[in-house]
């Protein structure tokens, strides 16, 4: 958006093009019943005059009514620009055949360049006035000249025609409804304030949950990768595989990727395949009964294919996989080879154990190498899974050029401090490294080397130790800590979006309050000026619309003091101090004694701690508090305030109590809202400004405000300071 010096501004740059038709329908169908209304002059009392106000007020209606149309066909520019020139042509010939300026038609002219202010901005608002100055001053010479037809006038028509063009420049410069916007932007963006704070958290407390998912998923998928000698898989109900773990493939012979895709019906024995099809029927059946068992299991002895063309026996335990729900959507369970139950007695199926003991550890490898005089390293052997994480043999391993051949270049300086370590006859502990295998496929490994010392010679002479595959966890770990970089980042635009909005409004709000003063004072003091000097020349219609003119200005005037005080309020700096609340209380009571003298008041004051806050916007709290205090007990025969102090969660809570007229919880949520009143501007004073400032600065210090109240038995304010 461009800066407001450089352009005009109205509803037209506020509201989108649908809420711009609806609001603009609204107010031309407003328009037309009073138009319509008008037109009834002649019927009501005939005379050339009211004849004259009818055919006018049916003309108007006609023109109103087509911009009606033309609004709701999603062209309001195209309207207001109908209205400006209809119903200004309209009214000028209205003005010529009657009074002139002196009559109702040119003063009605004042609503168009109002309409056009507040639509298009203060330039063409300006625009407007011009032209209605510019019609109003042929309305003058045709009215000296004689040339109207109701050339009567009461006062001189020149000062008329200054007042009123006056009037309307005026009415172009202060669109009443720019502030009372504003105020719905203010209270929107301090929602949005509040919900990206919100949502903030709740992402921050996501990410956190979610990390230690990832953590325990990590841990328990390095459990598994280390342990695992049973087949864990899933299947959907065609009995295909959906996840089967690698362990399948090496019991049976394959590499893993010779067995993704496999059929169940293919890595059976033909009678295994018709047992295990048989039980996924009977277990569906059982399914559809009442009440099954949710943690039922069925434990099946299948035969799966080996790659050399012999079987294996394996133990199959399988249940339904279940959603949230407790609904059967696939089948998951284990395998366990117990080929060796068929072949072994007792010491062979201890001797089983003692396998699957070294099973265990395949996911890692052992080593071992020889130092020269030199420092070169020379592999004496391996053990477990090298070639499973290499894809070497141990005899290409060697040909090839051993360790230095298989790590990878960037891997290379922390390869060369863990050497100097060695070197210095200290162990490496887990030492991370990037390896590339036979087939080019990247790897991470943590190395676990221990130094073998000659003492005699007083040097490194070997090295054994084991290298454990963590590629799964370095990427986890590496996708992770992208997640939470991008999250940060996103984290600190949208933050400093949200600062660079909160600025530009607050910017826009000093700008647009200033700029009224000037106007309003201007307005306030022509219309006292006219009252003053001209009160006797007037009828009675024009002294009260000048007398609204004037309360009016001085309630916007109100107004923009009270916007610029909220904004100060959130701009001045924090410079916090030890200050004696108590102090601040009888200061803010000798000033406020104009407004409560005379009353029976009774006013209870604890004994306050001491805390930390702006001593002059502290001020500012206890005044607006113990001011609304005075204000709204201002009807009771007895006025009873109290200001102390209580201890809630262990911290100090401060308050201001009264016994006035309360208000109604069920309007809590407009409390402290800016420019929000729960009472009638005639049953108390004020604009609703000073709670919205209270709020801002407890919030600035990092407190909490609230309030408890009932209507017709007082209101309590609470609020704390960090």
């Amino acid at each position: 958006m461009k800066s407001n010096k450089q352009r005009s501004f109205g509803l037209a740059d506020i509201l989108v093009a649908d809420d711009l038709s609806k609001v603009l329908a609204s107010i031309l169908s407003f328009i037309s019943v009073f138009l319509i209304l008008g037109s009834l002059a002649y019927v009501i009392n005939p005379n050339s005059a009211n004849l004259t106000v009818t055919k006018t007020s049916l003309l108007l209606v006609g023109v109103t009514l087509f911009s009606v149309i033309l609004t709701r066909k999603k062209r309001p520019n195209l309207a207001v620009l109908v209205m400006l020139i209809a119903c200004g042509t309209i009214l000028f010939l209205a003005a010529w055949n009657g009074a002139g300026i002196m009559g109702p038609a040119f003063i009605v002219c004042g609503l168009l360049v109002l309409g056009a202010a507040l639509y298009w901005g203060q330039r063409i608002g300006m625009l407007t006035a011009l032209i209605a100055a510019l019609a109003g001053s042929i309305l003058v010479a045709a009215g000296r000249a004689g040339w109207l037809v109701n050339n009567e006038r009461s006062i001189e028509d020149w000062f008329m025609w200054a007042v009123l063009t006056a009037g309307f420049t005026l009415m172009a410069l202060m669109p009443g409804l720019v502030l009372e916007y504003l105020e719905k932007l203010v209270s929107q963006v301090r929602q949005d304030e509040d919900e990206v704070r919100r949502l903030n958290d709740d992402l921050e407390q996501r990410v956190a949950d979610r990390t230690i998912q990832l953590a325990e998923s990590e841990q328990l998928l390095k459990i598994i990768s280390a342990n695992v000698q049973d087949v864990i898989w899933t299947m959907d109900f065609q009995l295909r595989a959906t996840f089967v773990s690698d362990s399948a493939a090496r019991l049976r012979g394959f590499a893993p990727e010779e067995i993704k895709n496999e059929p169940l019906q293919h890595a059976l024995t033909p009678d295994s395949y018709m047992l295990a099809a048989q039980a996924l029927q009977e277990e569906l059946q059982n399914e559809t009964k009442e009440n099954p068992d949710p943690n039922r299991s069925r434990v099946l002895h299948l035969d799966y294919n080996r790659k050399d063309g012999s079987t294996i026996r394996m133990e199959v335990r399988a249940s339904f996989l279940r959603d949230e729900h407790g609904k059967a959507i696939g089948i998951t369970g284990v395998n366990r080879d117990i080929s060796e139950r068929h072949w072994m007695e007792k010491a062979l199926l201890e001797s089983e154990e003692r396998y699957r003991k070294i099973a265990s550890v395949i996911s890692d490898y052992s080593y071992s190498a020889v130092v020269d005089t030199q420092g070169n390293y020379k592999p004496e052997w391996v053990a477990g899974a090298f070639a499973d994480i290499t894809g070497y043999e141990f005899d290409e391993y060697q040909a090839d050029g051993g360790w230095e051949n298989l790590l990878h270049p960037d891997s290379r300086a922390q390869d060369m401090l863990d050497r100097d370590v060695l070197l210095a006859n200290q162990p490496v502990e887990g030492s991370v490294l990037k390896i590339r295998r036979k087939d080019g496929q990247i790897r991470w490994v943590r190395n676990f080397a221990y130094p073998v010392w000659n003492k005699s010679e007083a040097r490194l002479t070997g090295v054994f130790g084991g290298v454990q595959d963590i590629t799964i966890e370095k990427l986890a770990t590496d996708r992770l800590q992208s997640l939470n970089s991008e999250l940060e980042k996103r984290v600190a635009e949208r933050t400093t979006k949200l600062e660079n909005a909160l600025a530009e409004l607050e910017s826009f709000s000093y700008s647009i309050s200033h700029d009224l003063r000037a106007p309003l004072r201007a307005v306030n003091g022509y219309a006292g000026m006219l009252l003053a000097e001209h009160h006797s020349d007037f009828p009675p219609d024009i002294i009260a619309k000048l007398s609204a003119i004037k309360e009016n200005g001085q309630r916007m005037g109100q107004l923009v003091d009270g916007l610029l005080q909220f904004l100060h309020s959130g701009s001045e700096q924090i410079e916090r101090q030890i200050v004696n609340p108590g102090e601040i209380v009888q200061s803010v009571l000798e000033r406020l004694r104009p407004q409560y003298e005379g009353r029976q008041v009774k006013i209870t004051i604890a004994n306050l701690p001491p805390c930390s806050a702006n001593l002059r916007l502290l001020d500012k709290v206890y005044e607006g508090l113990i001011s609304n205090a005075i204000k709204f007990t201002r009807n009771c025969p007895v006025s009873q305030i109290e200001i102390g102090v209580l201890e809630r969660d262990d911290r100090q809570v401060y308050f201001v109590r009264d016994n006035g007229a309360g208000f109604d919880m069920k309007y809590y949520d407009k409390l402290f809202g800016v420019f929000q009143r729960l009472h009638h501007v005639s049953e108390f004073e004020g604009i609703g400004a000073s709670l919205a400032i209270v709020q801002r600065i407890i919030n600035r210090h990092g407190g909490r405000v609230w309030a408890e109240a009932e209507v017709d038995k007082g209101a309590t304010f609470f609020f704390t300071i960090e």
